[in-house]
């Protein structure tokens, strides 16, 4: 039995698998774990065991642990005193209503009233008056407004959204019932709002009304600011009316005094604020004492200053390259994978984003684990020759990753420096990163390299003049050296704009402003927007590339053949000079030097063509 268990950030199971849990933790089941099992139940420290919340609930001690992703919620509750356990899984991310705990707890045969089921009501008259305005919420600008009696909001670079409220005197949009907006009424007015989404919670205020998180003390200077404490929960340390407030996500500021060393008193509510600072002396952190609990935060840099004519991404940090570094080789050592495998993985992603490819960067780290734990993905892998024709080599990648692809690129650069020339097809393969890497990889060596993707995922991109999507993005990619300077480097899809692309932009909160006519159509109906909801139920489809990528085709063939030509012409002419002295010896004339991968092989997406039965040779689109 291994003993040495790392974490693992996400793990699929069944509502069997859960029961199957539970009763191991009761003791229903015989298992060699159980003793280890008691183990994480017992208190550590402030109300926790190790991965278990103990909620003590009418006499009782409650085992809980809930969490929520991808519109999913669980919650898991024990009594192992009765040996009663209860499951609750449900198919929408309900964690801003409120979760799953009171109807856990009521399963468990408690006495806890459930939670109020929330029925639409009008908006009151008042509220609705007190609502238009312009605020800001992490960063971003917001608007709210009344059109014909409809309460309306709308977020930088986002579709408006049409906000209902509900009898818990709570506001949601109009088609995402699980997202809350909760105004804080103070008086007659709403200056500040709390949003809730996905289990986080944030703080709106009104423009103009925002509490500037300074202090004059030279000693409040160094505390004010926001802590992070929970993804629900931050504190506000600043100076108003000379006095020293702290302040909660969604609460008044209260009056706090200085009891001691970087530590503050919050008598209303019976809370502590201790501070904590770095080796150069700077307030970097601060831990909330109130009630028998403890909550440990950072403190957040300050966002920058809203552009109301540029879109701002919230809660941007800038990362350090080695904590970065060791953080994607942990993620990459927990798929199995070898050290050499983990650097290779880990630096091809980094450099990615150092070199603005975002797209194919760290963010592709979700997608290979959901791929890891399908099974698509293999850890620790190598190529297989297939077919060995000399100049033409079917590949297989065994469903492994990027080391695949420097692998297939070492053979194919190898053969072509041997023979002049080298067809490459690879199959069988998951994402190799960045294709313009490989092809850096051949002009190094004074190679022209072109690359062919079928990348493997629906329809997504439509024929030229077409009305729905047909085709892939399938990337295109050259490299061509250029002698005394930098290589011409060509690496873009197929489409107008490449599905990587509109990931990245979504995660961004960012628009495409030329999407309706340029980039991106929703059916028949134009849309600018390229956010998640709006991709998800209206996918339609991207055009086909040309335009600049035309351009760059017909650069990247001028230089080619210049490349090519010039090497021929230079052979030629030696091999004229060795018949003009008599020496008959075969040259190799017209051989230019160039590794082609067709298919889907150093191309980017290869998995699945080779499995179908398929393999697309050259530049051709022969067939075998």
């Amino acid at each position: 039995m291994a003993t040495n268990l790392g974490g693992m950030g996400m793990v699929h199971a069944t509502l069997d698998d859960m029961v199957n849990y539970a009763r191991a933790h009761l003791g229903l089941m015989d298992t060699p774990l159980r003793a280890r099992l008691r183990m994480t139940q017992q208190p550590l420290a402030h109300g926790y065991g190790m991965n278990w919340a103990l909620a003590p609930l009418k006499g009782r001690t409650v085992l809980m642990h809930g969490g929520a992703t991808g519109g999913f919620n669980a919650q898991l509750a024990l009594l192992p005193d009765q040996q009663r356990g209860v499951v609750v899984l449900a198919d929408t991310d309900i964690t801003a209503l409120d979760g799953l705990a009171d109807l856990a707890w009521s399963l468990l045969g408690l006495d806890v009233p459930l939670t109020k089921p929330r029925v639409r009501q009008p908006i009151p008259a008042a509220l609705l008056q007190a609502m238009p305005g312009q605020f800001t919420i992490a960063g971003l600008n917001a608007k709210v407004w009344v059109d014909e009696g409809r309460l309306m909001a709308q977020a930088d670079d986002q579709p408006a959204m049409e906000m209902r409220y509900d009898s818990h005197g709570d506001f949601y949009p109009d088609q995402r019932p699980d997202l809350r907006l909760r105004p804080i009424v103070e008086g007659s007015e709403v200056n500040r709002f709390t949003w809730h989404q996905a289990g986080t919670v944030v703080e709106g205020v009104r423009q103009g009304h925002a509490v500037p998180l300074t202090a004059s003390r030279p000693e409040w200077q160094a505390w004010a600011g926001e802590y992070r404490l929970t993804p629900r929960l931050a504190l506000r340390v600043f100076e108003q009316d000379g006095k020293l407030k702290v302040q909660g996500t969604g609460q008044p500021g209260l009056e706090a005094q200085v009891t001691g060393v970087d530590r503050i008193a919050v008598k209303p509510v019976n809370a502590v604020v201790e501070f904590k600072r770095n080796e150069q002396n700077v307030v970097t952190g601060a831990t909330l004492r109130q009630n028998g609990q403890v909550l440990v935060g950072i403190k957040v840099p300050p966002t920058p200053p809203s552009n109301p004519t540029e879109s701002t991404m919230s809660l941007t940090h800038t990362i350090a390259l080695d904590a970065l570094q060791a953080a994607i080789r942990q993620v990459v050592t927990g798929f199995g994978s070898a050290p050499d495998e983990v650097k290779a993985v880990a630096d091809n992603l980094i450099e990615a984003n150092l070199t603005g490819h975002d797209s194919h960067g760290i963010g592709m780290l979700p997608r290979y684990a959901a791929a890891f734990l399908e099974g698509g993905l293999q850890p620790n892998t190598h190529v297989k020759t297939v077919v060995d024709a000399g100049a033409l080599l079917r590949l297989d990648g065994d469903a492994g990753g990027q080391v695949i692809g420097a692998e297939a690129m070492h053979i194919g650069i190898a053969r072509a420096r041997q023979l002049g020339c080298c067809i490459v097809a690879l199959g069988n393969s998951h994402h190799l990163g960045r294709i313009g890497a490989w092809a850096e990889m051949a002009v190094a060596q004074g190679l022209v390299s072109l690359h062919f993707v079928n990348v493997i995922s629906r329809a997504i991109v439509a024929p030229y003049g077409g009305a729905d999507a047909r085709f892939r993005t399938n990337p295109f990619t050259a490299g061509v050296p250029l002698p005394g300077r930098e290589p011409l480097i060509l690496d873009f899809a197929t489409s107008v704009i490449a599905q990587g692309q509109t990931a990245w932009r979504t995660t961004r909160a960012r628009a495409c402003r030329r999407a309706p006519d340029r980039r991106h159509r929703a059916g028949h109906r134009q849309s600018a927007l390229l956010r998640d909801r709006t991709l998800r139920r209206h996918p339609g489809f991207r055009r086909a590339q040309g335009l600049w990528h035309g351009g760059a085709v017909r650069a990247a063939g001028r230089r080619w053949r210049r490349h090519g030509g010039a090497r021929w012409r230079q052979q030629q002419e030696a091999r004229a000079q060795r018949h003009a002295h008599g020496d008959h010896r075969s040259g190799q004339a017209g051989r230019p030097g160039c590794v082609c991968a067709g298919g889907a092989g150093l191309c980017g997406l290869g998995q699945g063509l080779a499995a179908a039965g398929r393999l697309r040779i050259g530049a051709t689109g022969r067939r075998a």
